[in-house]
Order: structure tokens, then C-alpha cells, then sequence
């Protein structure tokens, strides 16, 4: 489908380090144990090498359920631990305008990489409709900052991370991400996908918008997704039935939703587990059907490093930063094509191919009765004719008989 017009996919750029080491070393309001031993073993370690052994490998696996668990409990807390916009974002410009002066892009926690900030997640404070095509210039680019002296020592890998899908969708989507190395500008062409889904009452049908038990949940801008009903699903029932919220799942960014404490993370909490069951085993079910139009962008990525790496292979402080932070990579975001892959589904039977198939059925069946009915005349008729003509010939023969003995 060609089309002058395509809507610009959401953007969420992370740093692949989670929090910064500076932060979590002089913070003082962690009050339990196992938060404090992590603490010290991560403020007193060195940085680890790309090979961790198992005991690395446990302790990043901690930090990680640390980090979703704090972003749950102490929103703020948490926050202020990650890399903030103004130190990680140094441009951001779409469409000839800034993002960044103009306070576009939205924070979103995620556990694994912290600080995450996305243009586009929330549909109601930007929507773009892309039109120059091809054209790296004419879409988002960024300028960004790794802070590599706040990495932590599990940090063993330097860049960051970036995922693009669906505009308004909130709920993290690891399927079209690209990993961004520094000392290199990396170009991002992307391809969109739309499909057309069936609505009931045919088979795998579609919903159009959020269940209507959920929907008071959902805040402004926050698109319909498969994935995200579901995950709002388990949130929404946990917090109805325990008066908690549960850091597994994804946030409900409602005030009255945050306002309630994290679950209790002993044993991780008979009633969170309890309502979990439930809808595992489908006694508490939501209504999260696919949805009726369903965008997908498909990712092209390469990058090319800057000539003043390979000079002098520093990080360099680039000219377009005023300030003096150090540029380490850049992004450059762009519709590769005004074409639009679009799969519609159709249905086997509609109204008119309903009565289409019962007109045919009809035509076949009055067809084959009147061959039949031609056929039973045809036996009738071949049978009259045989005994009309037997009884013909049976009274020329008779006839013939009293002519011969008269002559005689």
C-alpha cells in the first residue's frame, strides 16, 4: 500500500547501564539488609570482565529483581538512581524541531535498564505523520551520553539500547530493538506493518479497545495491546484483591494504583500468588483479544564510526555539545519507505457469498432434478413407444393373417 503519510513509531532509548554508581553508593535512605549488602558489594568491587562466573551472574540477576522492586516501591527513589534526560539526551531533534526544550519525551522505568526515555509511548502528547521517506535527515536523531564513569561494575557491556514499536504502546517490547555501540552513528530505517483483524463473530476475533473492567485503569494515550491487556490484567486483579501492587508486572499509571505499597516480596505474598493462579488456570479471566489493527515497524540498523575515533581512538567532546559533556553515539531514526506491508483478513463466509453458495446449491440441485425428471420422461417414453409399437406390430401381423386365409 503506498500512502504520502505514515505514522512515526514510538522511540525508547536506555542506557545499558541501569543506575548510576555514584547514586546508589551515597544513598542512605536503603533500610533493609539485603539492599545494604548489595550496595556494599557493588560500591567496594571492581568492574568485572565481559566472562562473568556465577557468582556475577547471580548478582546481576539480583540487582535486577533489586532495581524492579525498588521501581515499584519508591518511584522517586528509583528515578533519581538512573540516568537523567538532561546528562544521558544532550540533542534531540524531529522534524525540525527539539524535543528536548519542548518536553516530548516521556520516562519509562525499566528493570533491566533503568532510566529508559521514549518519544511517542503516550499517543496524546506526540504523533507524528512521517512523509519525507529514505532520508535519514528528515527523522529522529539524537545525541547521547553514556556516563561511563557512573557505570557499575556488572556493567560490562557500553552503549545503548533502543526499542521501536507502536505508538502509545507502554509495556516493554525486546522484538525490534538495536543495540547502539558508542564512537558511531547508527541508522535505524524502519518499515511498518499493518494488519487487519477479524471481529467476532468469526473465528480468533479482534477488539477494538480496552475491556471495559479495565479501562478505568488506563491513563490517557496508553494504546491497546494484546501483551499489555494482559499484563494490566494480573495488575488491575492484584491490586482489587490484595491492595498491592506487584513489581512483576507492568505499572498502572494511575495516581490511586501508585498511591498503594508493593506487595510483600516474602515468598512473594500468598495473595499476589493466589490471583496469579486464579487467572493462570483461567478462574479470573480478561477479555485481551488481538487487536483489530495491529502496527508493527520492522528494524534495519548500521552504524559507522566517526573518523575522529579512528584518528585518535578517545572519546572526543564534540562541538554541539555547549556544555562540555562528552557526545559517545548518536541515532538516526527514519521511515525507510512509504509502503505499508497490509494483511487484512477475509472472512470464508459473508452474507452475499452466503446466499451466492445457497443460489448455486439451488442451481445444482434444480439441475440435477430436472436431468432426472428428463430422464424418468425419456424411460417413459422409450417404454410407450416399445409396448405402442409391439402392439403394432402384433395387429399388422393379425391383419396380415386374415388377408392370407381369405386369398385362399
Amino acid at each position: 500500500l503506498q500512502t504520502n503519510e505514515v505514522e512515526f513509531p514510538a522511540v525508547t532509548v536506555c542506557n545499558m547501564n541501569p543506575w548510576r554508581k555514584s547514586k546508589v553508593c551515597s544513598e542512605d535512605s536503603f533500610v533493609s539488609k539485603s539492599a545494604k549488602a548489595l550496595i556494599s558489594q557493588l560500591c567496594k568491587s571492581v568492574p568485572r570482565n565481559v566472562a562473568m562466573d556465577k557468582e556475577d551472574l547471580a548478582m546481576t540477576q539480583r540487582l535486577k529483581a533489586w532495581i524492579a522492586v525498588e521501581q515499584r516501591r519508591n518511584l522517586s527513589r528509583a528515578e533519581r538512581m538512573g540516568h537523567q534526560i538532561e546528562d544521558m539526551i544532550l540533542e534531540c531533534r524531529v522534524h525540525d524541531g527539539d524535543c528536548l526544550s519542548t518536553h516530548l519525551l516521556d520516562l519509562r522505568l525499566v528493570s533491566r535498564y533503568g532510566n529508559c526515555y521514549c518519544l511517542g509511548c503516550n499517543s496524546s502528547r506526540f504523533s507524528w505523520l512521517a512523509m519525507q521517506m529514505s532520508d535519514p535527515e528528515q527523522g529522529l536523531q539524537m545525541s547521547l551520553n553514556m556516563e561511563p564513569d557512573e557505570f557499575l561494575p556488572l556493567t560490562v557491556e557500553a552503549g545503548f539500547y533502543v526499542m521501536v514499536n507502536q505508538a502509545g504502546a507502554r509495556e516493554e517490547v525486546f522484538d525490534n530493538a538495536v543495540y547502539v555501540p558508542p564512537g558511531a552513528t547508527t541508522y535505524i530505517g524502519v518499515y511498518k506493518s499493518t494488519s487487519q483483524n477479524l471481529e467476532p463473530p468469526y473465528k480468533n476475533p479482534c477488539q477494538k479497545d480496552w475491556p471495559e473492567e479495565l479501562k478505568k485503569y488506563v491513563a490517557p494515550g496508553v494504546g491497546y495491546t494484546q501483551r499489555a491487556c494482559k499484563e494490566y490484567c494480573y495488575q488491575v486483579h492484584i491490586f482489587e484483591a490484595c491492595g498491592c501492587r506487584s513489581f512483576k508486572h507492568i505499572r498502572v499509571l494511575v495516581p490511586h494504583v501508585m498511591a498503594v505499597p508493593v506487595c510483600p516480596d516474602m515468598l512473594r505474598g500468598d495473595c499476589e500468588r493466589e490471583i496469579e493462579a486464579k487467572i493462570h488456570r483461567k478462574f479470573i479471566t480478561c477479555k485481551c483479544l488481538t487487536p483489530c489493527v495491529t502496527h508493527e515497524y520492522y528494524t534495519y540498523a548500521s552504524s559507522l564510526v566517526w573518523t575522529s575515533h579512528l584518528v585518535e581512538p578517545k572519546y572526543r567532546v564534540q562541538k554541539e555539545s555547549p556544555d562540555g559533556k562528552k557526545i559517545h553515539a548518536r541515532i538516526k531514526v527514519f521511515m525507510k519507505s512509504t509502503k505499508i506491508l497490509y494483511k487484512q483478513k477475509e472472512p470464508k463466509f459473508t452474507l452475499a457469498n452466503l446466499f451466492r453458495s445457497i443460489g448455486g446449491l439451488m442451481g445444482v440441485y434444480l439441475g440435477y432434478s430436472s436431468l432426472h425428471i428428463f430422464h424418468v420422461l425419456d424411460v417413459l417414453l422409450d417404454g410407450a413407444w416399445y409396448s405402442l409399437s409391439r402392439i403394432l406390430a402384433r395387429r399388422n401381423r393379425t391383419r396380415e393373417g386374415r388377408l392370407e386365409f381369405h386369398s385362399q
